[in-house]
């Protein structure tokens, strides 16, 4: 709380001044003045009064200001990827609502926002921009009380069509890995385990030496980001572990001896690049898709040209054209029962329509 003085010159050209109470708003984070008065008297007065009333409600906050808020509140709990996609969304997407008063946003405004949007952007980029609005929106009615309403939960989102993920199956896969460039590649045995586990590609470059115990398991405690910073899981359930084969367990301890030989520092990661830092995703998915290329490159069958992490979606879907079930698939992935479920839909009815014809055949 303070007093300030301002002075300016009348019509007349004498110097005049005038005084502020000011406080500090912890919701705006910003000083808030009072209106102007003649004398310092005056402005005391109104100081005491804004101490016992406590701070006020404004609702003049502008929607970036609102964001900025949420968005300090609230970085450190995403991951990293993840506040900076915020951050992109807001700046290039989001800030058509960035100097509107937030009580003053109607529904209506988010309807012409997402029209616009969809014009021009495909359905998921607009809805992911719904979702940062939402939490905007969400944080300036739950946390400041600013507004009574969010203005954008009774605006439909933009219909998205489901899309089915780019698999290889096993025979593929088995193709391969059994490429000579491949069984060459210093990568090979992350390939691997992507291929053979369905881990994340996250959770492969997280992994460390002690992460391998003696008895032939894999401890999953953190992931590795497209920055090369260690992560926290994505979900409770990614924290698991798992027994692997003998093979893989071998072929682990080989990629560890071989790099510490060729790269004496000390360096906790199993999976390296040349320069001896810690393997990222996004690097590793650069080493498969040229590793795919080359592979079409020299064999008249093709394989398909899917991403890194659907091979992660190809050990789902083959585990469950195999009969395996899938809570033990999930166990061994680190999802819900039910995000199996939700992303293999198709698969499912695909089943269930083998399932029928083949019980349909044996009593018509």
């Amino acid at each position: 709380m303070s007093i300030r003085v301002k002075k300016v010159k009348n019509k007349a050209g004498k110097q005049v001044m005038y005084y502020y109470a000011v406080i500090w708003s912890k919701t705006l984070k910003k000083p808030i003045y009072s209106k102007s008065f003649k004398t310092r008297k005056e402005a005391i007065i109104e100081e005491a009064r804004l101490i016992k009333e406590g701070e006020p409600k404004t609702k003049n906050i502008l929607v970036k200001e609102a964001y900025n808020l949420w968005f300090e509140s609230y970085k450190d709990s995403y991951a990293e990827r993840t506040a900076n996609a915020h951050k992109y969304n807001w700046t290039h997407y989001c800030s058509f609502f960035a100097d509107m008063p937030i009580a003053e946003v109607r529904p209506r405004d988010v309807v012409a926002w997402r029209n616009k949007m969809a014009e021009q952007f495909k359905p998921e980029t607009v809805n992911k921009c719904f979702s940062l609005l939402s939490n905007i929106f969400g944080f300036a009615r739950d946390t400041l009380e600013l507004i009574d309403q969010s203005p954008i939960d009774h605006v439909a989102r933009c219909r998205v069509k489901t899309e089915v993920k780019g698999t290889w199956t096993e025979y593929q896969i088995k193709s391969f890995l059994n490429y000579e460039k491949v069984k060459e590649s210093p990568y090979y045995a992350a390939l691997m385990l992507l291929c053979a586990t369905g881990m994340r590609p996250g959770e492969v470059c997280g992994l460390t030496i002690g992460d391998l115990t003696d008895n032939g398991t894999l401890t999953l405690h953190q992931g590795l980001n497209a920055y090369g910073h260690v992560t926290e899981m994505k979900t409770e359930r990614s924290h698991r572990t798992i027994a692997i084969s003998t093979g893989l367990q071998c072929l682990l301890r080989e990629t560890i001896e071989a790099r510490r030989l060729s790269l004496p520092r000390p360096n906790e990661h199993i999976f390296l690049t040349s320069s001896g830092k810690p393997l990222t995703p996004d690097w590793l998915s650069r080493i498969f898709k040229g590793l795919v290329q080359e592979y079409n490159g020299g064999n008249r069958v093709l394989l398909p040209e899917i991403r890194l992490y659907d091979l992660r979606h190809s050990f789902a879907t083959n585990c469950l054209e195999d009969g395996q079930k899938s809570k033990l698939i999930s166990e061994v992935m680190g999802n819900s029962v039910s995000t199996m479920e939700h992303h293999y839909a198709h698969l499912r009815e695909h089943m269930h329509e083998e399932l029928l014809e083949d019980y349909l055949s044996k009593i018509v």
